[in-house]
């Protein structure tokens, strides 16, 4: 439907449904500017006299070319061949200087003009952001990440109070980190309530990025004429920078006391995880140009919560992978299923954190820690029969919620993660978490219910006096990963089932190499790093290339380090792709020249131009290998660039590359005589991120995994012959050619 006039009545009932977007009021600081596609002016807001020496009958239906300098209309045209949004230009009339952040609506260009800051130090303020980021760096986790951010970004924009605010499932929010003036009160760790910042809003906060509010008390002008001739409606104001706010917004403020503010969106996996709030206590403009630089700091922020989240989530997947393939080995030893999971140092609990383990199978009950009778957990699994056959799986953190007659039990058993494993509807395994009782400090009372009640108009809240709420019956929530982990752990026992343990070696076996292995879950989770990475990258450029003239050397040096560590963990991404999916590729196996294979390695490494002491020989009479022939380029090419690394800092290195036989079988090797290792860690450098030496060579620690997996593909082997400083060598075979 479209809209010729803005609702006049606005409350708490009908804000959700408020059009926001289609606001056609600015605010004073700068003024509005439509053009048709002919640059013909359709619409203007009604202060533009405050800034240039027209009025609006004058302007209106007449060609931008009458206000601006011919400069500018080049800057224009420039500017609608790519019709980039928010690529700011220099709008110049009479001897006056505006900046103009541009927007397409359909054929038309919206244009908002601020004046241009003369305040504004490119060199300077680049410089406070590269001091800023590479401080951002340093955060050892989240919790330290959003608290520094908040105190970096009060002494970049200077506003009373900088905010991180973090939205929950239910979009309600919570102040994670502040930085403040003394004499405000705290407000770190209060809750807000979703209706405070309205899905339309959040909808406009993920599409604009920024938003400024310079002055609350200040009234508001309006787009004239206020329906857009082109459209018949009007204008959509949702991109604007000037957009005025909500009457409601505005309401809410005032209550607050807060006179500007600025909100920055924090996206991550293109979701809006919350937002830099800033208020101050008097009117303040923040020009353009730190609005943006702002938002690129927000993307860098979420970038490192990307990564130090993936870091914690990759350890916990690893954790669990060692422990799945334990409780495996355990129950193939005396092929008792339930014995295997439950009568060992290793347990079912282990695999998860939690308060009780149980599960049914064979008719057996069995249960570690603190878990519920036989009989309830029986009556659970009748209720989640129908459940249980669609999905496999039920969580929940409030068993209360789906289940009444559990309140007796609620405080012991709030939380339950339930997975079916057997084809009766009765076995399953099960982990319980105990009531983890919570006192959620709000930031005043939502007084909704009680305006309704008394048949009062529905306005925002007048009271920010925090209250206490008592969260009772909740555990803690399950993690996607330990839900994984889980749905691994059932599918390794459903294997074990199915097979009545009659491959359980070879399950063992595997199991055994999986400790070392990533889940599909790293995978996923490494692959959607690029985006955030290529985000980190492609800003470092730009800051390269725009600002490298107005940098000093420390400057330019600190853009070159993001650059360079972006790359690196781009390699490091690669090589866990890598890894991560050789689990899932097919062997196609051939002959392979070997000697060829490995003088190719060479070539396109440039080894020799890289390592010119290095002195190299391949046997001539090295037999053919056979094998996939990517996954022994790949075998090859670790264990050759690390033959040349490790020995690069010796006395006249050299590296041998052949074969030898033994037992029936062909041995191929690569030695070097470089710095060796002590022998009692050649198992463990085969896991991945397993470096012994971190500081004096490069590398991501995933080689010698993916040359340890691919030899375990071509059902292999492989050992090191090695002494601290006197090189290593190491050996191994395939046994998938004929005669192996």
């Amino acid at each position: 439907m479209q809209l010729t006039r803005y609702p006049s009545k606005t409350d708490l009932e009908t804000c959700e449904q408020e059009p926001i977007h289609l606001i056609p009021k600015i605010q004073q600081h700068g003024f509005v500017i439509v053009l048709d596609k002919e640059d013909i002016i359709i619409q203007v807001s009604d202060n533009i006299n405050r800034f240039l020496e027209v009025e609006i009958d004058e302007v209106l239906n007449s060609h931008i070319g009458t206000i601006c300098e011919p400069s500018t209309q080049r800057l224009l045209q420039e500017w609608k061949i790519n019709k980039r949004s928010h690529v700011p230009f220099t709008f110049s009339s009479s001897g006056k200087e505006f900046t103009a952040i541009p927007h397409a609506i359909k054929d038309m260009t919206y244009m908002d003009l601020e004046p241009i800051a003369i305040d504004w130090d490119s060199f300077a303020f680049q410089q406070e952001m590269l001091d800023t980021l590479k401080q951002l760096n340093t955060a050892n986790n989240e919790s330290e990440l959003t608290g520094m951010a908040a105190t970096l970004l009060k002494e970049l924009l200077g506003y009373d109070r900088v905010m991180i605010y973090q939205f929950d499932e239910n979009w309600n929010g919570t102040v994670v980190a502040e930085s403040k003036e003394d004499h405000l009160e705290s407000w770190k760790g209060l809750h807000y309530p979703a209706g405070d910042i309205p899905a339309n809003a959040r909808k406009l906060f993920l599409e604009q990025g920024v938003r400024i509010l310079s002055d609350v008390s200040s009234t508001y002008s309006d787009i004239v004429p206020t329906v857009n001739p082109v459209l018949k409606s009007l204008v959509p104001t949702g991109q604007s920078h000037l957009r005025g706010s909500s009457p409601i917004h505005i309401e809410y403020l005032n209550n607050m006391k807060v006179d500007a503010t600025l909100n920055c969106a924090i996206v991550k996996d293109e979701q809006l995880w919350g937002l830099i709030a800033c208020h101050h206590y008097s009117a303040k403009f923040v020009n353009f140009h730190k609005r943006k630089s702002c938002q690129l700091l927000a993307e860098m922020f979420s970038n490192q919560l990307t990564v130090k989240n993936t870091k914690w989530v990759l350890k916990k997947v690893n954790d669990s992978t060692n422990t799945r393939a334990k409780l495996i080995k355990h129950i193939s030893k005396n092929w008792d299923l339930v014995a295997g999971v439950c009568d060992h140092k290793i347990t079912g609990k282990d695999l998860i954190n939690c308060d009780g383990f149980a599960i049914i199978y064979n008719n057996e009950y069995r249960t570690v820690g603190h878990c519920p009778t036989r009989s309830v957990t029986e009556q659970l699994m009748k209720e989640l029969e129908h459940q249980l056959s669609k999905k496999r799986c039920y969580a929940s953190n409030s068993l209360v919620k789906d289940f009444e007659w559990m309140e007796p039990l609620a405080a012991d058993f709030s939380g339950l993660l339930c997975h079916k494993i057997g084809v009766d509807d009765q076995e399953a395994v099960m982990w319980f978490r105990k009531e983890q009782r919570a006192h959620v400090t709000w930031g005043g009372k939502n007084d909704k219910q009680d305006q309704k009640e008394k048949s009062e108009r529905l306005s925002p809240r007048k009271s920010f006096e925090k209250w206490t709420e008592e969260l009772r019956y909740t555990s803690v929530e399950w993690q996607d990963f330990e839900q994984a982990a889980a749905s691994a752990f059932v599918d390794d026992l459903q294997s074990v089932i199915v097979s009545r343990y009659g491959e359980v070696n070879r399950l063992n076996k595997q199991l055994e190499s999986l400790n070392q292995e990533l889940e599909s879950f790293s995978y996923s989770v490494s692959h959607d790093l690029r985006g955030p990475l290529r985000g980190i990258d492609g800003f470092a450029q730009i800051l390269m290339e725009d600002y490298a003239d107005t940098l000093d050397e420390y400057g330019k040096n600190s853009i070159k380090v993001i650059i360079q560590s972006a790359e690196k963990m781009n390699r490091l991404m690669d090589d866990i792709l890598s890894y991560s999916g050789l689990s899932s590729v097919e062997v196609i196996s051939d002959y392979q020249d070997a000697a060829s294979l490995c003088e190719s390695i060479i070539v396109e490494h440039r080894l020799k131009e890289k390592y010119p002491n290095t002195t190299v020989s391949i046997q001539d009479s090295m037999p053919s290998i056979y094998g996939d022939k990517t996954m022994m380029l790949q075998l090859f090419s670790n264990l050759i660039t690390n033959a040349f690394k490790y020995s690069s800092k010796v006395d006249h290195p050299k590296i041998e590359i052949g074969s030898y036989n033994k037992d029936n079988k062909t041995i191929y090797y690569v030695k070097d005589n470089g710095i060796g290792f002590d022998p009692q860690y050649q198992d463990k450098i085969f896991g991945v991120f397993t470096r012994l030496f971190t500081t004096e060579y490069e590398g991501s620690g995933v080689g010698l995994a993916i040359v340890h997996r691919i030899i375990f593909k071509h059902h292999g082997k492989i050992w090191v012959d090695t002494e601290v400083g006197k090189g290593a060598t190491f050996n191994f075979y395939l046994a998938n050619g004929p005669g192996q």
